[in-house]
């Protein structure tokens, strides 16, 4: 517990990347996917930070899966772009390190929207030794 709050340290390690996307969209033009827009890019970037960040603060898990997902959507859009780009292509690890961030990004936030809302778990009333089996 720090500051009366659950330590997530995935979230913190996304959210620093994802201010460092933006960062790398916003400031410096450049990245894979660039081509889209810097602007736009690099603002669903901040905006997954920020809610990582101020989900957290607050206490909002809700908030907190937000900016799991939307951060997911942007580094599949930089993965997708990367391998596209024959600049960046396959052998460039910022292709590759993007498609991982996005499958740990999309495993978080199902782990989390289970752990949560049980959205995938059966109820008790469906499994007669009364399991949660996924």
């Amino acid at each position: 517990m720090w500051w009366n709050r659950r330590v997530q340290p995935f979230h913190f390690a996304l959210m620093l990347a994802m201010f460092v996307v933006a960062i790398e969209y916003n400031v410096f033009q450049a990245g894979p996917g660039h081509v889209i827009s810097d602007w736009f890019s690099g603002g669903f970037a901040m905006t997954s930070g920020f809610l990582l960040f101020f989900g957290w603060l607050s206490k909002n898990d809700a908030m907190a899966r937000w900016g799991l997902i939307l951060a997911a959507g942007v580094m599949a859009a930089r993965a997708f772009m990367g391998f596209a780009d024959e600049k960046y292509g396959l052998g460039v690890a910022t292709t590759w390190l993007s498609l991982c961030w996005f499958i740990a990004a999309v495993g978080t936030w199902a782990l989390e929207s289970m752990e949560n809302n049980n959205a995938l778990a059966p109820d008790s009333d469906d499994d007669p030794d009364n399991r949660k089996v996924i």
